[in-house]
């Protein structure tokens, strides 16, 4: 309701929330990545093998993608 007050269009923030959503979510992959290969935290229930190189993946794809898009 207090956006109807400033002069921010509703899209445009929209877009600006995804962009930054897009850009820290590599860093919360890494936080989720590190939390899922502890055994301590985990209770020796540690994520397999393939759900670590999974999230890898994704982790660097997202840091490329955010990288791209400073760089094109």
């Amino acid at each position: 309701m207090a956006l109807t007050f400033t002069p921010i269009k509703p899209m445009d923030a929209l877009f600006w929330s995804a962009v930054i959503n897009g850009l820290l979510a590599p860093f919360v992959l890494v936080g989720v990545l590190l939390v899922a290969c502890d055994t301590v935290l985990m209770r020796n229930q540690s994520s397999s093998m393939l759900a670590r190189i999974t999230v890898g993946v994704t982790t660097v794809g997202m840091f490329a993608a955010g990288i791209a898009i400073f760089l094109i």
